[in-house]
């Protein structure tokens, strides 16, 4: 059964912390690295691990499944949904989203960036070192965004109690809204959708739902152990019935190289007003604003939300 949970982190900073306006590739690129020191066994390349199956590592950050001599990668079992605008308080708040077997490994992840903390983040302050900070709470969130606490400095404890949202929870959500004529799609950070081969800026909308239908189907198989049944052609033609009403969109392109890694931040960004016949989909694009759509979401790329209705910008 396709479930996931959603986990938000406030870390504290002890001091001078300077993170880039982006700081998707940070976050997960230091969680990305006290994973490995803490759970690899082998001081060897991932692709050259003897138990791949057995590591917590590969499993979150190298997910892979082979075809004979070829490897193929999949969509990672987590979402990283990083700040978008600074706070006053100059706190760091952001979302891990867990999917199926991923939620296994929130009790490790909130111990590593709670000792992450220790290490730093950044690493571009005025004396160039990584700023530190202390893991002040971490919340399990409701679809709904109510929050219950997990995890606080004072306390340091985890505590069970994870809310675990589940596919019927998206179709009850959809159900509560009735005769939708449209909806609009307005994309947070860039996002990466490849269709036919290439990257598409023209999302029409059966694209769109074509991109989140497959994407949801492999999370579903590899992490949630069950196949999402759906005739993909069927869906596709209602799909078409919904059009484009107004498109106001742009390709977001940036590529910086602060330490000799490049990285890039290149997509699809602005919004774009669909009208027709959507209510079908509303299960789906309300699972996308949680997991994204594209690639690179596990950098918190392909990020989204909806508005309808009243809310729909019409020309």
């Amino acid at each position: 059964m396709f479930a996931l949970a959603r986990v938000r982190f406030t870390l504290t900073p002890l001091g001078d912390l300077t993170l880039p306006e982006f700081k998707g590739y940070t976050l997960r690129g230091r969680f990305g690295d006290i994973l490995k020191k803490t759970t690899c066994l082998f001081e060897t390349n991932c692709l050259e691990c003897p138990s791949p199956e057995n590591c917590v590592f590969f499993y979150l950050f190298r997910t892979q499944i082979s075809h004979g001599s070829l490897k193929r990668d999949l969509p990672k079992p987590f979402v990283l949904n990083p700040p978008l605008e600074e706070r006053k308080d100059w706190k760091i708040v952001f979302e891990l989203i867990f999917i199926g077997r991923g939620m296994e490994f929130i009790p490790l992840v909130v111990f590593l960036f709670s000792q992450l903390g220790r290490v730093g983040l950044g690493g571009s302050g005025r004396d160039g070192r990584r700023g530190k900070y202390y893991l002040e709470k971490v919340e399990s969130l409701t679809l709904d965004g109510e929050s219950q606490l997990l995890y606080s400095h004072t306390e340091q404890v985890l505590q069970s109690g994870v809310q675990v949202i589940q596919w019927k929870d998206f179709q009850a959500r959809a159900e509560r809204l009735k005769t939708l004529s449209g909806v609009t799609v307005k994309f947070l950070t860039p996002a990466q959708i490849k269709y036919g081969g290439y990257a598409r800026q023209d999302i029409d909308f059966h694209i769109l739902i074509e991109s989140l239908v497959r994407r949801i189907r492999m999370l579903c198989r590899y992490h949630c152990g069950e196949e999402l049944e759906i005739d993909l052609a069927e869906l596709r033609t209602e799909a078409k019935r919904v059009r484009v009403e107004k498109r106001e969109t742009f390709w977001f392109r940036q590529k910086r190289d602060p330490k000799g890694k490049g990285y890039n931040l290149n997509g699809i960004s602005g919004q774009i007003a669909y009208r027709g016949p959507v209510e079908r989909f509303l299960p789906y694009l309300f699972v996308g604003e949680q997991i994204g759509i594209g690639k690179k979401t596990s950098f918190g790329l392909g990020r989204y939300d909806l508005k309808w209705d009243s809310q729909i910008p019409v020309s």
